[in-house]
C-alpha cells in the first residue's frame, strides 16, 4: 500500500501494521498524536513508563454500558462470588489468597465494578 501525501499529512487509507509480532520492535513518537477513532490495546499500557494496567486495579462502570468480550478477558465483575484459585491465579497471587476466594462485593446504584485478574 502507497500512503497519500497532501498538505504535509500522509494518509492511510487501509489497515496498516508496523513491525513483526514478537520482535520487540518499539514505534516511537516525538510529536503530538490525534486519535479520531477507537484505539485497542493488546498489551500494557503504559505512560510515561509507569504501567497502566495493574492486576486488582477496580473500573467503575454504569450498568447500561455493554462491555465487550475483549475487556472481560481481563476483569471480572466484582459481585462477590466464590472462586478458584485456578480460575483467576494472578490475582489470588496478589491478594495472597489460598484455593478459593470471594471476588469483592461492590455495587452503588446503578454502576458495576470489575477488577483487574491478569495483565
Amino acid at each position: 500500500m502507497v500512503p497519500k501525501r497532501r498538505d504535509g499529512v500522509v494518509e492511510f487509507l487501509s489497515s496498516v501494521k508496523f513491525g513483526e509480532e514478537g520482535t520487540g520492535q518499539k514505534m516511537q513518537i516525538y510529536m503530538d498524536l490525534d486519535v479520531s477513532s477507537d484505539v485497542n490495546f493488546k498489551g500494557s499500557v503504559k505512560l510515561n513508563g509507569l504501567n497502566m494496567n495493574h492486576i486488582g486495579e477496580m473500573k467503575a462502570i454504569w450498568e447500561k454500558i455493554p462491555v465487550d468480550n475483549n475487556f472481560l478477558n481481563y476483569y471480572t465483575k466484582c459481585d462477590g462470588k466464590r472462586v478458584k484459585k485456578s480460575d483467576f491465579p494472578e490475582l489470588a497471587e496478589i491478594l495472597g489468597e489460598d484455593e478459593e476466594f470471594y471476588l469483592p462485593d461492590i455495587k452503588n446504584g446503578n454502576i458495576d465494578y470489575y477488577i483487574r485478574f491478569k495483565k
